[in-house]
């Protein structure tokens, strides 16, 4: 994918750049020669094709490279740089759903409207997509519009039959706004029978048991998350919390662990924009 043009045997200047220009933004997505190269300059990166204009290939490449250039502005807090990257990368090819999911992924915070087009154009490429059914699973929920949100989990179940993201975002919808106890429960457990590791899924379990007053296994849960992720302060800070309700029920009279939750300890929910870590 990202064949860097400069080799031990070649530098910038020996294609008319500045030698300045570091290496690792130099890309060939195309074999040419001095007579039919071409050098474009996109987003701060040098693209070195055949002719005037790209090619099909040509175009793919220059499109992933973007693509895969706009996910590490992401990560590094970058936010403006990632969608300059992006909008430039869907000029050059717009059937990568990569690109689609990754701007969705970018906006589902601040502009969820305009991540819901992004997700939907991934969709319209790949039906199928589980990160586009996902994030627009998780929109919708976080919106309040909850049938579109069990639409999109359900076809994320379909395609993608006990996915643990998809069964641990579609517990939190089946728990809050159907109030089926006990379908929750057991789709929390099917998502950790898949990924008994995925702490995101764990924690959001141990918040669900927190609810339903169900305070020894929630702190189990807990323990199991700490262990797996020892600087997550959130669990260990709501592991206490746990452990003072379990303590004050037991000062108290014996409390009901059945019946409609209530939210005792605030919730990390994988039904917000951000689905759990894979």
């Amino acid at each position: 994918l990202n064949r860097d043009l400069l080799s031990d045997m070649a530098t910038a200047e020996d294609f008319g750049l500045d030698a300045s220009i570091p290496s690792e933004r130099i890309f060939a997505v195309e074999d040419t020669t001095a007579e039919n190269r071409s050098i474009v300059e996109v987003c701060g990166y040098y693209f070195v094709w055949k002719g005037n204009t790209p090619s099909p290939v040509a175009c793919s490449s220059v499109n992933k490279i973007l693509t895969e250039k706009a996910k590490r502005a992401m990560q590094l807090g970058e936010g403006t740089a990632a969608l300059t990257l992006l909008t430039a990368a869907a000029n050059y090819d717009m059937e990568n759903v990569d690109t689609w999911v990754t701007h969705g992924n970018l906006m589902r915070t601040e502009k969820p409207e305009e991540a819901l087009g992004a997700f939907a154009k991934a969709l319209a490429i790949d039906p199928t997509n589980l990160d586009a059914l996902l994030g627009r699973g998780t929109i919708f929920h976080t919106l309040g519009a909850n049938a579109d949100a069990e639409f999109h989990y359900k076809l994320g179940l379909k395609f993608h039959a006990n996915n643990h993201l998809v069964l641990a975002n579609y517990a939190g919808l089946v728990e809050t706004e159907k109030q089926d106890i006990q379908k929750a429960d057991d789709m929390y457990k099917a998502a950790i029978k898949e990924d008994p590791e995925n702490t995101s899924v764990l924690y959001n379990y141990a918040m669900f048991l927190a609810r339903c007053k169900q305070f020894p296994e929630s702190l189990e849960v807990l323990e199991k998350v700490t262990k797996l992720d020892p600087n997550d302060a959130q669990a260990k800070a709501d592991a206490q919390r746990v452990e003072l309700a379990l303590q004050q029920t037991a000062r108290t009279a014996t409390r009901t662990t059945s019946g409609s939750p209530t939210r005792v300890i605030t919730k990390k929910t994988t039904s917000s924009a951000s689905p759990p870590k894979a």
